[in-house]
């Protein structure tokens, strides 16, 4: 799968106000957008753990109901430097545009070099090459949740990215659209937006997926207490306390040296892990003299 990750630039993180008036009278009082709305709000609990490694904190991950508006109407509220993509469904060939504001990412950027988050007003016109790299891994992170949220595994891949939306060609201005928008929230830093835009005959080509019910990979409740019950019970897990995690890219792995140093960011939040599975959260201290995490939050689903 080819994946990459989109966000919008500078211009709407100051805009909430302008983002809540695009969506409001616009949201259908059909039930067409169920099957669409469902789906988002399954991808919503992925989209919240996928986001955990890359913010260094759990975020809050809400999710606005679904609504149909022009395109040219959409394209007005797009900051002039975001991260538009456009992605194919193979199968299907359905076709759906992934953008998120380009302040967000660049304030991103920031932090994982150790910065505060806070960004120059005025940003720069094309994505520098650190923009370019958190654009792809937060776009490898939604494709994979988002294939995950439709119940198969779906080949995905981005055929075309902008940093302008008006370059990306993506349908004519008068054309009827269905926003799905998911708003990213962290304590005391400002919201930002992660957007899913699709045209109508989209929608009609990926009903099917939209509508496929997703079951826990997890056992229920009864099948865990007969297998912890059984001899399977004894067989022991190894679980990670993972304060720090970052992506290098294979270059700067192969070239790595004794000596060399490679910045972390600690998170106030310590995940619990078993092989790649977050089990729950917690916070780092001590216990009889000894490193201990407190747990804060187990993870049902």
């Amino acid at each position: 799968m080819n994946a990459h990750v989109g966000m919008k630039g500078g211009g709407r993180g100051s805009s909430a106000q302008h983002a809540e008036t695009l969506l409001a009278g616009s949201q259908s009082a059909t039930t067409d957008l169920d099957p669409l709305n469902q789906l988002a709000g399954r991808l919503r609990k992925g989209m919240k753990m996928g986001l955990e490694p890359i913010l260094n904190t759990l975020p809050e991950v809400t999710l606005q109901p679904a609504a149909m508006m022009r395109y040219d109407t959409y394209m007005a509220d797009v900051p002039s430097l975001a991260s538009n993509s456009l992605f194919r469904v193979k199968r299907s060939d359905a076709r759906f545009l992934l953008s998120v504001d380009g302040g967000a990412i660049m304030r991103l950027v920031d932090r994982y070099f150790g910065g505060s988050g806070a960004v120059d007003p005025v940003l720069p016109q094309e994505f520098p090459m650190s923009a370019e790299l958190m654009i792809e891994r937060l776009e490898t992170m939604i494709v994979a949740r988002l294939a995950d949220a439709m119940g198969s595994t779906p080949e995905i891949e981005r055929e075309k990215h902008e940093a302008t939306i008006a370059h990306l060609a993506y349908l004519e201005p008068s054309d009827q659209i269905v926003l799905s928008r998911m708003t990213v929230s962290e304590a005391a830093r400002e919201p930002w937006h992660i957007d899913f835009v699709f045209a109508g005959t989209a929608l009609r080509m990926l009903a099917p997926k939209l509508a496929n019910r997703v079951t826990s990979r997890r056992p229920g409740r009864a099948d865990w207490d007969d297998l912890v019950q059984s001899p399977l019970g004894e067989v022991p897990l190894t679980v990670r306390a993972v304060m720090a995690e970052s992506s290098i890219s294979m270059a700067t792995i192969a070239a790595l040296e004794p000596g060399q140093i490679l910045p972390i960011s600690l998170a106030r939040h310590v995940a619990l892990r078993v092989g790649e599975q977050a089990i729950g959260f917690g916070t780092m201290g001590k216990h009889e003299d000894r490193m201990a995490v407190r747990l804060k939050q187990i993870l049902k689903d």
